[in-house]
């Protein structure tokens, strides 16, 4: 009898069927693949430009940047505001010291490159005396620039202008006390001036300050203005240099164009506040009701 091997009639050898499974396998596999990719590219999925963690330590080296030029500012700043208290008290009043160093700020403002200083200065947080920024007048270039932003009530007969401070209290409100002395046994007024403001940048990189007074109170308590729309005061200033120790401002032109020159005509038309740390102590010993 004849046996005959199976693929003698008809069945694939051994070899020949475990082949063929490994075809059907790897082809299962590449459809699966192809169905895969085809599905995924339906839904793009951008590749990182570069990994989260990088992101974050560039982030914290541009703030860590900022903060330093920042410091670097709030140093250069004081530095000059102290250069300037000193030539302003070694009572030889030389106007033209005094106006290069009130030249050095504007440069350093330049420097910074920051127009945006007096928006967070006047922005802040709520108002309240203690967290009220607070500046006094350390030298103004003429009477007209104080009457400008004040009452121009030290004009009248036997008043004395003595003091001018500037308090930010945040959220756009700011305040002005005008301490005027009196000729005589009387002790020393204050004008209040409240009202808001806001900043505008122009295209040649300087500020202008728009300030809005909706309330005046005297001396004596007695409101001058109780906001009526009538008697709101506009006042606009030019804002040369803006930080956290020292403000330059100055009058505009009579059309509201802004000065090139800030300190033209010899600063008449400057206004230069420093930064007053203990209002209150000053206000006590100047004796104002």
């Amino acid at each position: 009898r004849q046996y005959h091997k199976p693929w003698q009639i008809g069945l694939p050898p051994p070899m020949l069927h475990q082949q063929q499974q490994q075809q059907q396998t790897l082809l299962l596999l590449l459809l699966l693949l192809l169905k895969t990719s085809g599905s995924s590219a339906n839904s793009f999925v951008p590749f990182d430009s570069e990994p989260k963690a990088a992101t974050g330590g560039r982030r914290r080296v541009r703030q860590t940047e900022r903060l330093e030029q920042e410091k670097r500012q709030n140093q250069a700043v004081t530095g000059i505001v102290k250069e300037l208290e000193k030539e302003l008290n070694d009572g030889k009043n030389n106007l033209q010291n005094i106006l290069s160093v009130i030249q050095k700020l504007l440069q350093q403002q330049q420097q910074s490159n920051n127009n945006n200083n007096l928006k967070s200065l006047t922005a802040g947080t709520p108002s309240s005396s203690s967290s009220s920024l607070s500046y006094r007048l350390a030298w103004v270039g003429s009477d007209e620039a104080i009457c400008h932003i004040g009452t121009s009530q030290h004009k009248v007969p036997l008043a004395r202008m003595q003091e001018v401070f500037l308090l930010l209290q945040g959220r756009n409100r700011l305040e002005v006390y005008e301490v005027i002395s009196l000729l005589g046994p009387f002790p020393n007024i204050r004008n209040t001036l409240q009202g808001s403001c806001q900043t505008v940048n122009n295209k040649s990189g300087g500020g202008v300050w728009k300030i809005t007074y909706d309330s005046m109170i005297d001396g004596t308590g007695k409101e001058l203005l109780a906001g009526k729309e009538e008697n709101v005061r506009w006042v606009d200033l030019q804002v040369c240099c803006a930080d956290s120790n020292a403000i330059v401002a100055v009058v505009p032109n009579e059309d509201g164009s802004l000065r090139s020159n800030p300190l033209e005509d010899n600063g008449k038309h400057a206004l230069v506040f420093v930064r007053e740390d203990d209002l209150d102590t000053k206000l006590d010993k100047l004796r104002v009701l």
